[in-house]
């Protein structure tokens, strides 16, 4: 009877745990630099702002700022445009620690439904490129 207890509560300890932490894609480059895009983002209503959240670690000593770019692709039937593209850019500092970055990027059309995200981060002390692409949800918030 004990088995069974633990193994249920084990088995609610380890579902509360997979929903607590949110689903990241994410790249590591060289020199310790990554990114990890989360599985949603939101948009606005109008669908012509896109919200990413990111996890970003650049190695550097702090002084420069990395380039964070990227876009996001959405395709029919999520949206009733042949194709949306967008682009935005932010910056992060580049000490070596992760960092929550938000990246806003513009366009037309999204909605509700799958779609692809690229993130491109730009070392300034190494001059690299990490570069990641992962499937997303957007959502409206």
């Amino acid at each position: 009877m004990k088995r069974v207890i633990l193994g249920a509560a084990a088995a609610v300890a380890a579902a509360a745990a997979a929903v607590a932490v949110p689903s990241v894609a994410g790249a590591t480059g060289s020199g310790g630099d990554s990114i990890a895009i989360q599985q949603t983002a939101d948009y606005n209503l109008s669908g012509l702002s896109l919200d990413l959240g990111l996890q970003v670690r650049c190695s550097g000593n702090g002084m420069l700022t990395g380039s964070v770019t990227g876009n996001v692709t959405q395709d029919p039937p999520e949206t009733p445009s042949p194709v949306s593209f967008s682009a935005g850019n932010s910056l992060v500092v580049c000490d070596g620690k992760s960092h929550a970055v938000g990246l806003t990027v513009d366009g037309a059309g999204f909605d509700d439904g799958k779609a692809t995200a690229t993130v491109m981060l730009t070392n300034p002390y190494t001059l690299k490129v990490t570069t990641v692409t992962a499937q997303i949800t957007i959502q409206a918030h």
